[in-house]
């Protein structure tokens, strides 16, 4: 059989038996009158359910985060304090913070965001919730929105926690012909490994930087295997609108990737198969790192 065939084939069956995220257990038993909140479990760096009851004569909203902010004390910042809160005809909860929300460590902001918004969602009406500070709307750590989340946004953070890694990223230089360093604390609760490819197609922090392909480009999958790291993306990926060189886009990742230490080569595969090429880079079989293409290297 062909050697390329064979490839092909290999890549197909590890996005197929790849395996998928286990069920979390995040009920506890409640009685009549009482819902279900959240905090950081004592000890730990994940959350945990509890069960509360609230006064039906107050405002219910304002009662669950003093709720959280309480269980959370070690972690919330004392002075924070919720300023208001509108729920829209759509169901979607916009709470606006003071100030001091914005100086939670982004590892723990994004377990004391999943307690406030999982618990939110135990509000009657409630379908979504989105963040703001000082009438601002909250930016991750990769300077994105956060958007309308859910409880199922932090599914994992009930699970495995949230862990921090100090990495270095690689986006374009000003000119789109060259690689350009920039040095992160990456926030994760899965794999390391797909939080640092959302990372690089949300784009560079600084402005002297910019990013190396569409933001609305969403991988399938990011999963490594015997020290090489798989992304697998659909067809947009070959369609997107290049505005800086190929080798410039293909190889933000893989430098990226394989500077963890873990990963030797990094594959791209589309709709789970290894295309031929990419605006000239070949990617057929995984790719090494190239130092040559970092103007500050």
């Amino acid at each position: 059989m062909n050697r390329r065939i064979i490839f092909f084939i290999s890549c197909l069956l590890l996005c197929a038996c790849a395996k998928s995220e286990p069920e979390v257990e995040s009920s506890v038993p409640l009685a009549e009158g009482q819902i279900m909140a959240y905090r950081i479990e004592p000890g730990s760096n994940r959350l945990e359910a509890f069960a509360v009851s609230t006064d039906e004569t107050q405002d219910q909203v304002t009662q669950l985060f003093d709720i959280v902010k309480k269980e959370c004390a070690g972690t919330v910042h004392p002075e924070i304090e919720l300023i208001g809160y509108d729920l829209d005809k759509d169901g979607t909860l916009a709470m606006n913070f003071t100030g001091e929300y914005a100086q939670i460590p982004p590892e723990k902001e994004v377990l004391i965001r999943a307690a406030i918004v999982s618990t939110m969602m135990s509000v009657q009406g409630v379908k979504g919730v989105t963040f703001f500070v000082d009438d601002a709307p909250l930016l991750s750590g990769s300077g994105r929105q956060t958007g309308v989340m859910t409880a199922d946004s932090f599914s994992t953070c009930l699970q495995k926690g949230v862990r921090t890694a100090e990495v270095t990223l690689y986006f374009a230089t000003p000119e789109g012909d060259m690689l350009c360093s920039e040095k992160r604390t990456v926030a994760y609760s899965d794999e390391l490994e797909s939080a640092i490819v959302a990372q690089i197609i949300n784009g560079p922090e600084s402005d002297d930087k910019r990013a190396v392909c569409d933001k609305t480009l969403k991988p399938s999958q990011v999963y490594v295997n015997d020290g090489v790291c798989y992304i697998c993306f659909d067809k947009t990926f070959l369609g997107m609108k290049q505005e800086v060189a190929a080798n410039v886009t293909i190889y933000s990742f893989v430098n990226t990737l394989t500077g963890l230490g873990n990963i030797s080569r990094v594959q791209f595969l589309i709709d789970s198969v290894a295309e031929p090429s990419f605006g000239g880079i070949s990617l057929t079989s995984p790719l090494t790192s190239q130092l040559d293409y970092i103007s500050d290297n």
